[in-house]
Protein backbone atom coordinates (compact mmCIF):
# COMPACT_ATOMS: atom_id res chain seq x y z
CA UNK A 1 0.00 0.00 0.00
CA UNK A 2 2.84 2.41 0.76
CA UNK A 3 4.29 1.93 -2.73
CA UNK A 4 0.95 2.79 -4.31
CA UNK A 5 0.65 5.95 -2.22
CA UNK A 6 4.21 7.01 -3.16
CA UNK A 7 3.47 6.48 -6.83
CA UNK A 8 0.24 8.50 -6.57
CA UNK A 9 2.09 11.29 -4.77
CA UNK A 10 4.72 11.36 -7.53
CA UNK A 11 2.02 11.52 -10.21
CA UNK A 12 0.33 14.37 -8.37
CA UNK A 13 3.61 16.30 -8.22
CA UNK A 14 4.26 15.63 -11.91
CA UNK A 15 0.76 16.68 -12.87
CA UNK A 16 0.99 19.92 -10.93
CA UNK A 17 4.46 20.53 -12.41
CA UNK A 18 3.09 20.10 -15.93
CA UNK A 19 0.29 22.51 -15.18
CA UNK A 20 2.85 25.08 -14.08
CA UNK A 21 4.66 24.74 -17.42
CA UNK A 22 7.72 22.66 -16.51
CA UNK A 23 9.96 21.72 -19.40
CA UNK A 24 10.84 18.07 -20.09
CA UNK A 25 14.13 16.89 -18.59
CA UNK A 26 16.86 17.60 -21.20
CA UNK A 27 18.72 14.41 -20.22
CA UNK A 28 15.94 12.46 -21.95
CA UNK A 29 15.44 14.68 -25.01
CA UNK A 30 17.12 15.16 -28.38
CA UNK A 31 19.51 18.12 -28.44
CA UNK A 32 20.70 19.91 -31.60
CA UNK A 33 24.26 20.74 -32.44
CA UNK A 34 25.02 22.53 -35.70
CA UNK A 35 27.97 21.71 -37.91
CA UNK A 36 28.25 23.60 -41.17
CA UNK A 37 25.72 25.87 -42.83
CA UNK A 38 26.05 26.91 -46.47
CA UNK A 39 23.86 29.22 -48.55
CA UNK A 40 24.41 28.68 -52.28
CA UNK A 41 22.88 29.88 -55.52
CA UNK A 42 21.17 27.05 -57.38
CA UNK A 43 18.83 26.38 -60.30
CA UNK A 44 15.54 24.54 -59.73
CA UNK A 45 13.03 23.17 -62.21
CA UNK A 46 9.64 24.81 -61.57
CA UNK A 47 6.76 23.80 -63.87
CA UNK A 48 9.29 22.33 -66.28
CA UNK A 49 11.28 25.56 -66.53
CA UNK A 50 14.66 26.41 -64.95
CA UNK A 51 14.38 28.93 -62.12
CA UNK A 52 17.30 30.48 -60.22
CA UNK A 53 17.15 30.56 -56.44
CA UNK A 54 19.05 29.73 -53.28
CA UNK A 55 19.57 26.56 -51.29
CA UNK A 56 20.67 26.23 -47.67
CA UNK A 57 22.51 23.13 -46.46
CA UNK A 58 22.65 22.64 -42.69
CA UNK A 59 24.47 19.86 -40.84
CA UNK A 60 22.57 18.89 -37.69
CA UNK A 61 23.75 16.42 -35.05
CA UNK A 62 21.63 15.07 -32.21
CA UNK A 63 23.87 15.08 -29.12
CA UNK A 64 20.96 14.05 -26.88
CA UNK A 65 18.58 11.11 -26.86
CA UNK A 66 16.73 9.73 -29.89
CA UNK A 67 13.70 11.84 -30.77
CA UNK A 68 12.09 14.56 -32.86
CA UNK A 69 13.80 17.84 -33.71
CA UNK A 70 12.47 20.90 -35.50
CA UNK A 71 14.89 22.79 -37.77
CA UNK A 72 13.86 26.27 -38.94
CA UNK A 73 15.76 28.32 -41.51
CA UNK A 74 15.11 32.01 -42.09
CA UNK A 75 16.41 33.34 -45.37
CA UNK A 76 16.32 37.11 -45.70
CA UNK A 77 17.15 38.91 -48.94
CA UNK A 78 16.53 42.24 -50.65
CA UNK A 79 13.47 40.54 -52.19
CA UNK A 80 11.84 39.19 -49.04
CA UNK A 81 12.01 36.75 -46.13
CA UNK A 82 11.11 33.06 -46.03
CA UNK A 83 11.01 30.78 -42.98
CA UNK A 84 10.40 27.08 -43.66
CA UNK A 85 10.48 24.49 -40.87
CA UNK A 86 11.37 20.84 -41.14
CA UNK A 87 10.60 18.18 -38.53
CA UNK A 88 13.03 15.28 -38.40
CA UNK A 89 13.71 12.36 -36.12
CA UNK A 90 17.34 11.66 -35.26
CA UNK A 91 18.85 8.85 -33.26
CA UNK A 92 21.31 9.67 -30.48
CA UNK A 93 24.61 10.90 -32.03
CA UNK A 94 23.15 10.80 -35.56
CA UNK A 95 24.20 13.53 -38.01
CA UNK A 96 22.20 14.58 -41.05
CA UNK A 97 22.47 17.25 -43.74
CA UNK A 98 19.15 19.07 -44.15
CA UNK A 99 18.49 20.91 -47.43
CA UNK A 100 16.15 23.88 -47.74
CA UNK A 101 15.32 25.10 -51.28
CA UNK A 102 14.29 28.71 -51.88
CA UNK A 103 13.20 29.21 -55.50
CA UNK A 104 11.51 32.54 -54.62
CA UNK A 105 14.53 34.91 -54.72
CA UNK A 106 15.75 35.85 -58.19
CA UNK A 107 19.32 35.85 -59.41
CA UNK A 108 19.41 39.58 -58.57
CA UNK A 109 18.74 39.05 -54.83
CA UNK A 110 21.25 40.76 -52.54
CA UNK A 111 21.81 41.26 -48.81
CA UNK A 112 21.42 37.51 -48.29
CA UNK A 113 21.24 36.52 -44.63
CA UNK A 114 20.56 33.05 -43.26
CA UNK A 115 19.64 32.13 -39.68
CA UNK A 116 19.06 28.55 -38.54
CA UNK A 117 17.37 27.45 -35.33
CA UNK A 118 16.78 23.99 -33.96
CA UNK A 119 14.81 22.72 -31.03
CA UNK A 120 12.96 19.81 -29.56
CA UNK A 121 9.74 18.82 -31.20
Amino acid sequence: MAKTQSWLMLCGVLASGLLMGCEPDPRFMPVCEFGTMETQRDVFVINGEPDAGLKVLVTVKNIGQTGPLRVTTRLGTSEGDWTPTRSIRLNANETRIIRFDFPEPTINASNIETVVECGWG
